[in-house]
């Protein structure tokens, strides 16, 4: 997701706050964050666990409604 976000690359219409890049670090961890919970929910879907999925699928939400708290604008 970072690649998508290189420094100056605001675009009219994209909803990205400046924080993007002047949290850089923030905004890289988050992201980090956000695809460990995807490969651990496809991992957890994978082994056909529904209530695993369920539970990795919500905190996969939860990394990006935090990513989305910081770093998008309403």
């Amino acid at each position: 997701m970072p690649s998508m976000f290189p420094e100056g690359s605001k675009v009219e219409g994209i909803r990205v706050l400046n924080t993007v890049w002047s949290d850089r670090a923030g905004f890289e961890a988050r992201a980090s964050a956000c695809s460990e919970a995807a490969l651990e929910l496809a991992r957890v879907a994978g082994e056909g666990d529904r209530e695993g999925a369920s539970n990795a699928f919500m905190q996969m939400a939860s990394t990006c409604h935090a990513c989305h708290q910081s770093y998008r604008e309403e």
